[in-house]
């Protein structure tokens, strides 16, 4: 499928324009008697270009300064609003492609690195790790089955608790560094 014309293109290409024409009894009765002119896209392209920056102007506006140019009554509103779309686009596929492109100001190195913050990035480590392991104590203290006081025998028990073994500490080695183990029963 071929490619159409560019904006640019459409922009340049002045299709034998600008004409003054007399208004025919058809288009009296919308526009009244004289003449209109049927302006050139780059007529149109010429006086947008002319509008100061921050400033506004509109079709009407434009409309009548190609009448009062060509000496017509006044301007076409169809084809000056089709071809101010046209030199707007064609505006912006030049602003694409760099044409009028220019500094406005100029970019200043930063005098120390944005990132990585190191430090941030070594205190988050410590806060989230020491977070992350004592929800893991936590959560495993929690899910222990095993029975560690007597108390807790009392929700699962109907009769009392009898007895207990208590916690013996480990004997503390003898002079010669000598640990006793219990092997069936036996000292070595």
């Amino acid at each position: 499928m071929p490619k159409g014309k560019s904006w640019t293109e459409k922009l340049l290409d002045n299709k034998g324009l600008p004409q003054v024409q007399k208004i025919t009894d058809k288009m009296s009765k919308r526009w009244g008697s004289g003449t209109v002119v049927i302006p050139a896209p780059l007529e149109v392209d010429e006086l947008m270009r002319k509008v100061p920056e921050g400033k506004v102007t509109t079709i009407n506006e434009i409309r009548a300064a190609l009448a009062k140019k060509h000496g017509a009554t006044i301007g076409c509103p169809i084809t000056t609003g089709i071809f101010a779309w046209i030199a707007a686009n064609a505006a912006e596929e030049k602003r694409q492609k760099g044409e009028k492109f220019k500094i406005i100001d100029p970019a200043n190195l930063p005098e120390e690195p944005y990132k990585p913050d190191r430090l941030r990035i070594a205190l988050m480590g410590i806060v989230i790790g020491t977070g992350i392991g004592a929800g893991l104590a936590f959560l495993l203290e929690f899910l222990n089955p095993a029975f560690i006081k007597p108390e807790d025998f009392a929700g699962i028990l109907t009769q009392p608790v009898l007895a207990t073994i208590p916690v013996f500490p480990e004997k503390a080695p003898n002079k010669l560094g000598k640990r006793f183990m219990v092997l069936n029963g036996r000292q070595r």
